[in-house]
């Protein structure tokens, strides 16, 4: 988004991305990425005895593993800091579910936000068409894509916090 001054000058383009240049935001998504990037995240199952519900947690679960290296070139800390960062900016964070030969997820492959769009269908399913950079264009259904979301004007994207104070 273009702002311009009463005189008619451009003064700034204000997007989830050049708002990093701002030292007040980046100061504070920088904050907020590195200390979610820390937070423990953990994998338990929940069962029942006789003293109650148990929680016990399973440090060598398929899912914890790929919670601590969820690809080949990126540690847990930068995955994490890079999901939260985009998410703050833009609303809205997607990964790609790679999956190996039999089944279970083995990676989690970011994806650029202005890249996937959600698509609800006339039977309230979602589908997520994804255009890389390259313009091949893919379609995923919700158990291919992880998606994170802050709030939603239209229940589904994610809105961004930047773009809605850009004018500001």
């Amino acid at each position: 988004r273009l702002v311009a001054s009463q005189e008619g000058t451009l003064l700034t383009s204000v997007t989830p991305d050049t708002c990093m240049k701002s030292p007040t935001v980046h100061a504070i998504v920088t904050a907020i990425s590195r200390r979610l990037s820390v937070t423990p995240i953990h994998v338990y199952r929940k069962s029942s005895s006789e003293a109650g519900e148990v929680k016990e947690r399973l440090p060598n679960h398929p899912a914890a593993n790929l919670l601590r290296k969820p690809n080949v070139w990126q540690t847990r800390l930068d995955f994490w800091q890079d999901a939260a960062s985009t998410f703050v900016r833009y609303g809205r964070f997607y990964a790609y579910k790679s999956r190996g030969l039999t089944g279970p997820t083995r990676e989690l492959i970011p994806l650029q936000p202005n890249s996937v769009e959600p698509k609800q269908e006339n039977d309230y399913s979602v589908t997520f068409r994804v255009t890389p950079a390259n313009g091949d264009v893919t379609e995923y259904n919700p158990s291919q894509i992880f998606h994170a979301r802050g709030p939603a004007r239209d229940f589904l994207t994610g809105d961004s916090p930047v773009m809605d104070v850009a004018d500001t």
